[in-house]
Formats: C-alpha cells, structure tokens, sequence
C-alpha cells in the first residue's frame, strides 16, 4: 500500500484503469499494478507487511510484479528508488529477547503474530529491465540511468545483485555501488559521492 505522497502520483491498475492518488482513493498495489509520479512529486510504498519501504523519485514508474507468501518483487520501469529493509537478524534478535519474556504466549502479541513471521522470511528483489538487487535488511538505492544502465548503491547492509539473466551475482556491501548493463555488471565501486535525493523529497520515508 502507498503510506505517504507528494504532488501528482497516478496508479495504474492491472486492468488499465487509472486514478489520482487522493483522499478517496488510497492506493493500495496488486500484482500487476503501477504506480507513476510526475514531476516534483513522490511516494513511499509498504513493503513485506510493513518490514520496509520503498521510496519512488519524481519522474518514476513502479510495477508490482509478484506478491507471495515466499516473495515480493518489484520493477523499476523508470526513474529512481530508494528502500529501506528491517535486518532480519535485528528481528531474530527482538523475537529471542520476548520470547524469553513471554514463551509460548510470544505469537499472541500485537505485531508478532504468524503473518508478520511469514513476511520476515519474504524474499524481497527490486528489479529493472537489465538487473536486480535482491535484499534481506537494508538501506540502498537504485536508478535507472537509461534503458541500457541501472545503477545499484548500498547506503547500509549489503545487497546482491544481478544482471537479467542472473548469471552473473556479485555482492555489493555498504559505501559500494555497481553499475548493470545489458552487456553485464560491473564489481563493486566504492562510492565517491552520492546525491541523496529522499532525504530532500516531501512525503519522504520516515
């Protein structure tokens, strides 16, 4: 679902209707379904059941491709995106400390219940039409420089990253970034300086 907006953010569903994201129609994404901004304008989707966020620039297309209970992923048509994943570990972490508090009353808990535990063991991928990054808790960001280049940097964590076909993986760890072409992908680069546009953008993610 879109939790929060700015500007002129249009939803495209999978049946070909369109809509205004405004108080009357909320924005809640199907597989199938995009969702586009124009200029001067943003959104920050839901992900994994509210374990992350995904934050879409101005001038962007976002495509909801799969939503199971075993993975989520999405596709960067064009423009830019930044997410946000909750580590799984800092979860493990969390579970361990209540349940020592709590035992077998621990699922019975606000926010800890099975459906929550499924979306922790989601796989989550971020895709264009050249690559993807495949994550399980971190801060990164992806942009699709043109059709022919997408370019992946990691801001926190790590995440791996492929090139379409997946036969080529490398694993991109935080202050590195790679760049995906239809030719290939590169090795990681350190980050030499990085324009960090969701900070800037109204309805930012949190």
């Amino acid at each position: 679902m879109v939790s929060n907006y700015s500007g002129n953010v249009q939803i495209s569903k999978k049946n070909g209707e369109r809509s205004n994201l405004d108080n009357e129609n909320p924005g809640f994404l199907e597989p199938g379904d995009r969702i586009m901004t124009s200029g001067s304008s943003g959104a920050v989707i839901q992900t994994l059941g509210g374990r992350g966020a995904v934050q879409l620039g101005e001038y962007s297309e976002l495509k909801l491709q799969e939503d199971t209970p075993e993975k989520q992923d999405l596709e960067l048509v064009r423009g830019k995106v930044y997410s946000a994943v909750d580590k799984a570990d800092d979860f493990a972490k969390m579970l361990q400390d209540k349940m020592k508090e709590y035992g077998d009353d621990l699922l019975a808990l606000p926010g800890v219940g099975q459906a929550r535990l499924r979306n922790w063991a989601k796989k989550f991928e971020v895709r264009t039409p050249i690559g993807a990054a495949a994550v399980r808790g971190t801060k990164f960001a992806v942009e699709l420089k043109d059709e022919d280049t997408t370019e992946i940097a990691v801001l926190e964590g790590a995440v791996e990253a492929s090139d379409l076909k997946g036969e080529k993986r490398v694993l991109v760890e935080e202050g590195f970034k790679v760049i995906v072409t239809k030719d290939g992908i590169s090795e990681p680069q350190k980050i030499a300086d990085i324009e960090k546009w969701w900070e800037k953008q109204a309805g930012k993610i949190s």
